[in-house]
C-alpha cells in the first residue's frame, strides 16, 4: 500500500482486521513518511517488490489497487521477479 503521507493510507483498519483472519501481508510505502516511520520509504519500485514479493512468494496472489502508472510499474516489476500474470490481480483508479 503506498501513499505520500501516513494519513493518506486508505483501508488500514479493514486490512488489519483481515490480517487476523487470513495469511495476509500488507506492505506500506510512504514517499513522505513521518519521523519514526519504520515501514518502507519512497515509492513502490523494483527494490520494494524484490524485498517483499520475490522468492517463495511468487505463487501468492498479489492484489494491486492504484492509479494506472503505479499498476503498470508494479505489474511489470512483479513479472520481472517471476510472478505469473495469473497471480496478479489489479484494480485501477484515477485521481480527479
Amino acid at each position: 500500500m503506498g501513499a505520500w503521507r501516513e494519513e493518506r493510507l486508505i483501508g488500514r483498519e479493514a486490512l488489519a482486521a483481515l490480517r487476523g483472519r487470513l495469511d495476509l501481508t500488507v506492505v506500506e510505502v510512504l514517499s513522505d513518511p513521518p519521523e519514526g516511520w519504520d515501514g518502507e520509504r519512497g515509492v513502490l519500485d523494483q527494490g520494494v517488490l524484490a524485498r517483499h514479493c520475490g522468492g517463495a512468494r511468487r505463487g501468492w496472489l498479489h492484489v494491486l489497487c492504484g492509479p494506472p502508472g503505479m499498476l503498470k510499474a508494479a505489474t511489470d516489476g512483479l513479472a520481472a521477479l517471476g510472478v505469473a500474470r495469473r497471480h496478479i490481480m489489479a484494480e485501477s483508479f484515477r485521481y480527479d
